[in-house]
């Protein structure tokens, strides 16, 4: 049963008001900010759901200004371990940064994944950054993928620019690995500072002095 409080007018919220959701006397959502005609326009709404990761209930919370309880405009939507933040159109990101979780091999943690640009769909298309604990693309993405002109930097100091396919190296590019210089065309696929596939080199390999 939703509970409200707050400014009132011909029997709706207009203005401050808040209203919390209460099932088994326990407060399962709320929402809260400025109404508008008995329709939140801007503010912080908190709702449960079940977490398949956590087994457990866990909380959604999204801030800023909505239209028809949809996020229209500024705002974010921030989950245990993940945020959506920027401008927001019929409750879709279309501009702004994403924090997503995901499972390192490497260290066997979890770690944060920040993609940051234009949205289509919840994926990055147009301009794009995405950045690792230890890794930063940058270029031109598609489907969430760096497709066209991109540059690819490792804290380890490696470095790839040129162009990709699919997040891969592919097409002219030039990859310095530790003081080595290969420039050429690729193809195939990469995992990290790893290459596979065949590779059809166009200049010879040289290195720095």
């Amino acid at each position: 049963m939703w509970n409200c409080n707050g400014m009132w007018r011909n029997n709706k919220l207009e203005g401050r008001g808040k209203c919390t959701f209460s099932k088994k006397h326990k407060t399962s959502a709320i929402r809260d900010g400025i109404w508008k005609n008995d329709e939140l326009v801007k503010g912080k709404v908190i709702f449960p759901y079940y977490s398949k990761a956590t087994k457990k209930m866990q909380k959604q919370i999204h801030i800023g200004s909505f239209k028809n309880s949809k996020l229209n405009g500024k705002g974010l939507k921030k989950w245990r371990n993940s945020l959506h933040e920027g401008v927001w159109k019929n409750d879709k990101l279309v501009k702004g940064k994403m924090v997503l979780p995901y499972y390192s091999k490497t260290t066997k943690k979890m770690q944060k994944q920040i993609d940051i640009g234009s949205f289509k769909n919840g994926k990055l298309n147009g301009k794009c950054v995405k950045k690792w604990r230890n890794a930063i693309y940058k270029g031109s993405c598609k489907n969430g993928k760096l497709n066209g002109k991109c540059v690819k930097k490792w804290r380890n100091g490696i470095l790839y620019k040129g162009s990709c396919k699919n997040d891969n190296f592919h097409g002219k590019g030039t990859y310095n690995y530790k003081g080595t210089i290969y420039k050429g065309n690729w193809s195939g696929s990469n995992d990290n500072q790893k290459l596979n596939g065949t590779r059809d080199w166009v200049s010879v390999r040289m290195s720095k002095k």
